[in-house]
């Protein structure tokens, strides 16, 4: 597994991307973040050269350290996990851009455990409520 930067938008990109939106976080926001370069994106090749998913990602800078933050990441591959074969590769593009952290965040259970075997751990309590 390896990942590619593709700095484009495109509709397959937006068709992976639409099951993690909702009216907090919609389409618009990973679309304008990609047009506008305050999110980059990589590809997702697996061993077989085939395309399987991708990561948008950005570095946040704090006062000691910076982290490389992972704002969504999709999968396509129909028979392996992508967080299995990205986890790794987060900490390798971390390193590279002197981020001392990964942080991302999660609603589903199962990517929750699969992390923390991965030696993530819960840093925080996001609380959110929507306005009607």
């Amino acid at each position: 597994m390896h990942l590619i930067p593709d700095q484009r938008w495109t509709e397959e990109l937006a068709h992976a991307l639409a099951p993690l939106c909702d009216a907090f976080t919609p389409l618009e926001f990973y679309r304008d973040g990609v047009i506008l370069g305050t999110l980059t994106v990589e590809r997702a090749y697996g061993e077989d050269t085939r395309p399987c998913g991708w990561a948008l990602w950005r570095v946040d800078h704090y006062k000691t350290e910076s982290a490389l933050v992972i704002v969504a990441a999709v999968g396509t591959h129909p028979t392996f996990s992508l967080a299995d074969c990205v986890l790794p590769l987060f900490d390798d593009m971390a390193r590279a851009r002197g981020c001392k952290a990964v942080r991302f965040h999660t609603t589903r259970h199962g990517l929750a455990r699969l992390a923390a075997l991965h030696g993530y751990g819960a840093t925080e309590y996001v609380f959110r409520k929507v306005m009607t």
